[in-house]
């Protein structure tokens, strides 16, 4: 990791930096704007991956957050050379020098405990330091200064930097989507929030042992420090040198998308940054998922996760008038305007193909690159209307465990998988 002596934290360093990404990555797009959208983004980021990486790395905060996402779903058709540099920003991003993030922790805190001073990980809202308290290993996340702060910014920021890329279509109001992403950075930047929402999953997850939820340590937190339980494990960069047999990769495929099943369906609160930075493998004394970071977790309203979990009920049995029509309820598609609604129904069954196999096998789909080769099709031919800002985050989740599921290369019955989630909340409520 590199060592960093301040971040870019002051507004028109930020939006310097900003503005010359938009010109660099804009102007690329522009000049190839007749390719698909693989090869697009194949000219315009592999030509300035290093440009991006860099740039990001010495802002964090929200912008650092929009690389860890470009590497973890434009992993699957990135050159290798570009997504290397990419995959740095998760977990060997730049660190922030000790004698300045040690300014963020409490003077006795300092005291009483001997912190490492080279930091375990980076990342976009601060870093990680070890240290043992009574024979115990723990993991205190340092909230770098400045970050709360400068979100509304970034925020504003972000909306130059997409309007000077010019990809999405002008009919689509994003200004709630915007306001709802600045409100979760907001809550993300809140660890006391962060504790609440780590011990409500840690004791939702009671009856699923596979997944471990570290515990926290109160006496060392507040709203800019988190400290809990260190967890031994390894990283899903290393998943090829593991020697995991497919069986275990079945096993941890099938729990992983079980998780989100509970979260949409039973806990109806979902941890939307599914990157693999936030995961752990645990494998001793035995194979376990650990969960690392539940800053972005999101409570959408009871309507719409009402609404949700039927679209993907009705998306599972290939149910077109029904799902179409959800979508409609749901504003994503435009009741007064014409759509191609056949071109929709391929592209909704590209992301439903998991649901329509017996056996669905992760590690030979290129689902990836086929949802991204239909979205200059769909922005074409698709009157969109005016889409629930929870979809953004929701949606993220599941593109995300969707590529996680693809590198763990796991096989197993998705639907099935689907019904036992069902019926386990059904069973829930009727105690």
């Amino acid at each position: 990791m590199k060592k960093l002596s301040k971040i870019k934290s002051g507004f028109f360093s930020r939006q310097l930096g900003i503005a010359k990404l938009a010109l660099k990555t804009g102007s690329s797009l522009y000049k190839n704007r007749d390719m698909g959208i693989k090869d697009q983004l194949k000219n315009s980021i592999e030509k300035y991956a290093t440009d991006i990486a860099d740039e990001l790395n010495v802002m964090k905060g929200s912008f650092m957050k929009a690389g860890q996402m470009l590497s973890l779903l434009g992993g699957s058709f990135l050159p290798e050379e570009a997504h290397k540099i990419l995959k740095s920003l998760e977990n060997k991003s730049s660190f922030l020098e000790w004698e300045q993030i040690k300014k963020q922790i409490p003077k006795e805190w300092l005291e009483q405990l001997s912190i490492e001073t080279e930091p375990l990980a980076a990342a976009s809202l601060g870093q990680v330091h070890l240290f043992k308290d009574q024979g115990q290993d723990f993991a205190m996340k340092i909230q770098y200064r400045g970050v709360r702060k400068a979100i509304k910014n970034d925020v504003k920021a972000l909306k130059l930097f997409m309007n000077a890329l010019n990809l999405l279509p002008k009919e689509i109001d994003l200004n709630a989507v915007y306001k709802e992403i600045e409100e979760m950075l907001t809550e993300e930047t809140d660890y006391l929030h962060e504790v609440r929402n780590t011990e409500k999953f840690e004791k939702q997850l009671i009856p699923f042992p596979i997944f471990k939820v570290p515990k926290i340590n109160h006496q060392y937190s507040n709203e800019d420090i988190i400290t809990t339980e260190y967890l031994e494990g390894h990283s899903l960069h290393d998943l090829d040198s593991l020697g995991l047999s497919q069986e275990q990769r079945n096993d941890l495929g099938r729990e992983f998308m079980r998780l989100l099943f509970l979260e949409l369906f039973v806990f109806e609160e979902i941890q939307t940054d599914a990157h693999f930075g936030n995961y752990l493998l645990i494998t001793e004394p035995e194979l376990k998922w650990g969960l690392l970071d539940f800053g972005a977790t999101k409570v959408p309203s009871k309507e719409f996760i009402a609404h949700y979990q039927q679209l993907i009920i009705l998306l599972s049995k290939k149910d077109r008038d029904g799902f179409i029509e959800k979508l409609k309820d749901m504003g994503y598609i435009s009741r007064d305007k014409p759509s191609d609604l056949d071109l929709f129904w391929e592209y909704a069954n590209i992301i439903g193909a998991p649901f329509y196999e017996e056996v669905y096998d992760w590690g030979k789909t290129d689902l990836s690159i086929q949802i991204y080769e239909f979205i200059p099709k769909i922005i074409k031919s698709i009157s969109v209307g005016n889409p629930p800002s929870d979809s953004v985050f929701i949606d993220r989740k599941i593109a995300g465990v969707y590529f996680i599921l693809q590198k763990l290369k796991a096989n197993f019955d998705v639907n099935k998988l689907l019904n036992e989630v069902i019926s386990y909340k059904n069973q829930e409520q009727a105690k």
